[in-house]
């Protein structure tokens, strides 16, 4: 990724869904740089170890902003990106892998 992806600043903000912050995020910031360094997002080191207990919920918010000295030769510009969501079942009794 380069050009436009270069220039949009991104923030990833991972937290419980409690609705008392914006986004609905109590937020832990999990990344904030330039899109096209944006590689994957692990929530290992984010609250609980990003392991889920029963009846929680995570939440994950995206700010995306063009960055201020992209200057006018990105006006009109648009991307797509891919959003993967890999869950590993922390606990499963009667599991045997």
């Amino acid at each position: 990724m380069g050009g436009f992806y270069q220039k949009l600043n991104t923030k990833v903000v991972h937290g419980h869904c409690d609705g008392g912050y914006p986004g609905g995020v109590n937020p832990t910031n999990t990344y904030e740089g330039a899109l096209s360094a944006l590689d994957w997002v692990s929530t290992a080191s984010s609250i609980n170890g990003g392991k889920l207990s029963p009846n929680n919920s995570h939440c994950f918010a995206l700010y995306f902003q063009l960055d201020s000295t992209a200057g006018n030769v990105f006006q009109g510009a648009n991307g797509v990106v891919d959003i993967v969501v890999d869950g590993t079942q922390f606990i499963n009794p009667g599991w045997t892998e």
